[in-house]
């Protein structure tokens, strides 16, 4: 070996790992390393990072771009509202069209409706149940 104290891995993974290093060991290995590090890279990478300037952005350009997001925002808001209505206007004229064709078809849609609604919240609830007891325990 190198001469480094190096003792058995006893991990919990129960396979056969090998030698490791110790803490302490570790520790000046990987000073060595930064102390190697510096004294190739550290002046350029100073030098570097000096001539660098991030160009910080005029209060203008960011109070337009804080509006323009907002607009875009804005439309998107209307365009799903809109979608949204449309979405209801549709489900509400079919379910017209159905009461007035069938009145039973109707009835077995809208119990269906209400166990699907009874199913999720079950689900739902249930899902909700276990993230708090795993949160909690």
């Amino acid at each position: 070996m190198t001469g480094r104290r190096l003792e058995r891995n006893s991990g919990d993974t129960g396979k056969d790992e090998g030698f490791r290093k110790t803490q302490p060991e570790k520790r000046a290995t990987e000073a060595e390393e930064a102390k190697a590090f510096e004294e190739l890279l550290g002046e350029p990478l100073r030098g570097w990072d000096e001539r660098i300037e991030p160009s910080v952005p005029h209060l203008l350009e960011l109070e337009a771009l804080v509006t323009r997001h907002r607009e875009e925002s804005g439309r998107k808001l209307w365009r799903d509202l809109f979608m949204l209505w449309l979405l209801g206007i549709l489900v509400i004229s079919g379910m017209i069209l159905l009461y007035r064709w069938n009145v039973i078809a109707f009835a077995v849609l809208q119990a269906l409706a209400v166990a699907g609604a009874v199913l999720f919240l079950a689900v739902s609830s249930r899902k909700n149940r276990e993230a708090k007891r795993e949160w909690t325990t």
